[in-house]
């Protein structure tokens, strides 16, 4: 088994590579890092009935989100008790129960065994059914309508696991000001051809990448009027949120103005395209804005990619009122590939003319056939190749940008100066890899424990 202590160290900003690739590195990562941190299972505006239910990951288990005739949400295992059989076969749905459809065994929606066919033939009565409901995950809590799960029953809150990424999630994700987000029914599967984590750690504030990877991007938005009429002012800033808990979330693209006037008139011309209904919700949506950052010390007007730890990332682009937000999942499915899971969200008060428009321009960008996402996938590829011959392994990967100058970057009193530093988290330059560090830092804490 390999020696976590020997291949990750974080503090030189060295990684060896055959922790993206070695079997037994996942293996360990199921055991002490999937079961062990709350994860992402889905989101309350795709559960808002009795019997709502849906399906996801917590790592290579496949697990049913159900509401129950309680009101309850409940985490189940899909995996009947008899002879391992799923027991639900649907992405999502509504169902008064669960059936297996091998020997019949049948659960209802609060994870209870109630129908076993030949009860009184086969079992003379005698079996348990008591003891042999649906296996349940102990702990699952909510963050304003974002579903998480976690096996370990000694797992801290969630509150202070999301620590404060709780105040951008608020400010950015989940625009609580105008009454939260829905998740459009339906997502994007496709596959990525490498390690989770290297996704993960790429969404986890990797702008380095961004100029180079996208550039034929770039070209086009360069070439757009209307791209580059939009492209908003101000410097953009990283933030590491690993605090106070520890757990080693990131928010990348941050970009703070004093006011949201230049985003309203933007979004005012937009609207205007898509007629008065797009234009009235523009104005109050940013009446309402004002209102939530009115006692903020600095206004935060875009922020583009985040992570919650450990495979949960987020698209956010702006802060603006015509903005879809993307959820994305890293689902590990072995060492060298991923399953990407990704969902639009929207605001859920906006008008339906709104929230199409919102969709088709997230899509345009990070999505399998997007403008963004192929550039990634190619280049994950090429990196994964190069994992499976001997002398590339024998080369570590580099993360040492910014290193020794996390909290004392030459520009630091400048950021100091102008209010930067007061938000939450460790604010950094736009191009840094302390979040990266970070990030490897607690995973092998959970690997080894040390």
């Amino acid at each position: 088994m390999m020696d976590i202590k020997q291949f990750a160290q974080p503090e030189s900003g060295k990684i060896n590579p055959a922790v993206f690739s070695d079997y037994d590195v996942y293996e360990q990562e199921l055991e002490q890092v999937f079961t062990r941190c709350w994860l992402y299972v889905g989101h309350e505006s795709t559960v808002p009935n009795t019997g709502d239910y849906l399906l996801n990951y917590m790592g290579a288990d496949e697990v049913i989100v159900v509401r129950g005739p309680d009101t309850r949400l409940r985490v189940f295992l899909n995996k009947c008790r008899h002879r391992g059989n799923k027991v639900c076969f649907f992405d999502r749905g509504n169902a008064r129960s669960f059936t297996c459809t091998y020997h019949g065994w049948q659960y209802d929606t609060e994870g209870r065994l109630f129908g076993v066919p030949f009860y009184e033939d086969a079992y003379l009565s005698q079996l348990q059914r008591e003891v042999n409901g649906l296996v349940e995950v102990p702990m699952v809590a909510s963050y304003k309508g974002l579903i998480f799960a976690c096996w370990d029953p000694s797992v801290m809150p969630l509150d202070d696991y999301l620590g404060d990424m709780r105040y951008y999630l608020d400010h950015l994700v989940l625009h609580e000001e105008v009454g939260g987000i829905e998740i459009v029914a339906g997502k994007q599967r496709y596959m990525m051809p490498t390690n989770w984590k290297l996704l993960s750690d790429n969404f986890a504030s990797d702008n380095y990448h961004t100029p180079t990877s996208h550039a034929s991007a770039f070209k086009v938005y360069a070439e757009s009027e209307r791209m580059r009429r939009d492209r908003p002012s101000g410097e953009n800033f990283q933030v590491a949120v690993g605090y106070p808990s520890g757990v080693p979330h990131a928010y990348a693209g941050l970009r703070f103005l004093p006011t949201f006037d230049e985003a309203l008139e933007r979004d005012l011309r937009n609207a205007e395209e898509l007629g008065p209904e797009a234009v009235d919700w523009v104005k109050e949506r940013y009446h309402r804005a004002e209102l939530h950052w009115a006692d903020e010390p600095i206004t935060v007007q875009a922020g583009t990619n985040s992570h919650i730890f450990p495979n949960l990332s987020m698209i956010t682009a702006s802060a603006g009122a015509l903005e879809a937000r993307g959820i994305i999942q890293w689902h590990a499915k072995g060492p060298l590939l991923t399953e990407v899971w990704q969902w639009a969200a929207v605001d859920k008060e906006a008008p339906k003319v709104v929230k199409e428009a919102a969709i088709r321009k997230l899509m345009a960008g990070q999505s399998a056939a997007g403008m963004i996402a192929p550039d990634d996938s190619e280049n994950f590829e090429r990196s994964t190749d190069n994992l499976a011959s001997h002398m590339t392994k024998l080369q570590p990967f580099d993360y040492t940008m910014g290193l020794g100058f996390e909290s004392s970057h030459p520009r630091q009193a400048e950021w100091e100066a102008a209010g930067f530093t007061d938000m939450p988290g460790l604010i950094g330059p736009w191009m840094s890899e302390v979040s990266q560090r970070q990030y490897y830092r607690y995973w092998a804490h959970l690997l080894t424990g040390a």
